[in-house]
């Protein structure tokens, strides 16, 4: 399990938000495979945990964009 720790944080919110998002997606699955979940519920996880994905790393590059970003 992975515990959000304010030492993650790239001080901008909805980012902040997103990643904490993505960390729930990720434990939600590993807790599914701990406890022998079926297969389909997991697939939903990762499709789930996918499409997230894609959602955030669109909005980080609206965001390395609108900031200029150079990291």
């Amino acid at each position: 399990m992975i515990v959000w720790d304010d030492s993650y944080s790239v001080s901008v919110g909805v980012i902040d938000y997103q990643h904490q998002r993505l960390l729930e997606i990720i434990n939600l699955f590993y807790e599914g495979i701990k406890v022998n979940e079926p297969k389909e519920k997991l697939l939903n996880l990762i499709l789930k945990l996918r499409e997230y994905s894609l959602y955030h790393f669109a909005t980080e590059e609206i965001y390395m964009f609108k900031f200029a970003y150079e990291g």
